[in-house]
């Protein structure tokens, strides 16, 4: 036994996941789009269904919060909205065993705004024997 706290995976498959998806994998093989509005789990509105536990969990109301996409995707939406580099400020500071999909989006956006990756992304790791980052490294 363990205590699982692996913030960056999916964590531990719950029991009941395999027939939860291959219920959906059924449905979509005999309603084919249809599949997005009939019950039950609809995916069209599968936003709603976690709105109350992932409220109650950061503390705001249900109306507020919502599920989108997964880390990548979201990292580079940001990166799109946000990451505007000129030539004093460029750099993009990345853990150096983030996951490879994320790398390449920071990658991804380096090269977008016509910058070299391997001098854009600057890699963050604890020092050797260590397992945390320090706030003055």
């Amino acid at each position: 036994e363990c205590v699982y706290l692996c913030g960056n995976s999916l964590g531990l498959k719950p029991k009941a996941a395999d027939t939860f998806v291959m219920a959906q994998l059924d449905k979509w093989a005999h309603m084919g789009v249809h599949m997005h509005f009939e019950d039950p789990l609809p995916a069209f509105t599968c936003d709603k269904y976690s709105k109350s536990s992932l409220g109650h969990l950061v503390g705001a109301a249900p109306s507020t919060v919502t599920l989108m996409n997964g880390l990548t995707v979201n990292l580079q939406l940001l990166m799109v909205s946000f990451y505007h580099p000129t030539k004093q400020r460029y750099k993009i500071m990345i853990e150096a065993h983030a996951f490879p999909s994320d790398r390449y989006a920071m990658e991804s956006q380096a090269r977008l705004h016509g910058y070299d990756p391997d001098t854009v992304l600057l890699q963050i790791k604890p020092r050797q024997g260590e397992e945390l980052l320090r706030h003055e490294d």
